[in-house]
Parts: structure tokens; sequence; C-alpha cells
């Protein structure tokens, strides 16, 4: 009976190995992969992740489509009112007040949409309060032609 046990040197690594192979080699790993790497994935991958999947979604979980514009379209119609009835209040003491105010607005949302676009649901919130902001400077523009 042969015994299943394996002498430690004083760097912690196991004593019998194979001849090069490096010190903290698992056997049958190629050189140069990670610990724990499975052959084939690349660096940085998670375990079982598929590629070009997005990190934190769970795999073949669908879209929430429908939902989600319906979402994005309430915060864009929000987001819009607020835009053209600042902008129709300002309108009074100039446009250039309007510009700046605007440009304000569109400012100091940009972080946060820039956050909210990598969560899950918070980015048709995110998507929909953008097309808020655009679509609210695509009509001021028309109504200086008119």
């Amino acid at each position: 009976m042969r015994a299943a046990f394996s002498v430690i040197d004083v760097t912690g690594d196991a004593a019998g190995k194979q001849p090069g192979e490096q010190p903290g080699e698992q056997p049958g790993e190629q050189p140069g992969e990670q610990p724990g790497e499975q052959p084939g994935e690349q660096p940085g991958e998670q375990p079982g992740e598929q590629p070009g999947e997005q990190p934190g979604e769970q795999p073949g979980e669908p879209t929430p489509w429908a939902t989600g514009l319906i979402v994005s379209a309430m915060a864009a119609t929000v987001v819009g009112v607020a835009l053209l009835s600042l902008s129709q209040d300002l309108a009074s003491n100039g446009a250039w007040l309007v510009v700046l105010a605007n440009l304000l607005v569109a400012v100091g949302l940009a972080p946060s949409i820039w956050l909210g676009r990598a969560t899950p649901i918070w980015r048709w919130v995110a998507y929909g309060t953008a097309a808020g902001i655009l679509l609210t400077w695509l009509v001021l523009l028309l109504s200086l032609l008119g």
C-alpha cells in the first residue's frame, strides 16, 4: 500500500514535481495559465461565463424589451416636460439663459446617466433620460425656426 501524502518544502510547494514544472504550477497546467483557469478561457473571464456575455447578466435571461421601452418612454416624458417648462419660464429673461440652464441640467445628469446605463434595470431610466434631453433640445431648436 502506498502513502497518499507529499512532502512540503520550505517554500510551501509540494515536493515530487515532474521535471520542468515551475514552482506553484499544478500538474497538467500549461505554462503561463493562471491557477484554476480552464484551457481555452480568456484571461479575466469568470468560470462558466459565455464569451461576449455582459458581466452580472444571468445566462439565458431574456431582455424585457416591452417593459423597458415603456419605462424609457415615461422617463423621457418626465424629463422632456420638466426641461420644456424650465425653458419656457426662462425664455422671458433671454435665450442665453435657456441655453445655459439646459446645458447645466444635461451636464448635471450626465454622470448618473453614464453610471445607470450599466445597471440592468436602471439602464432603461438612463436611456429615457438621455432621450428626453435630446428630444427637448430638438424641440427647442425647432421652436426657434417658427
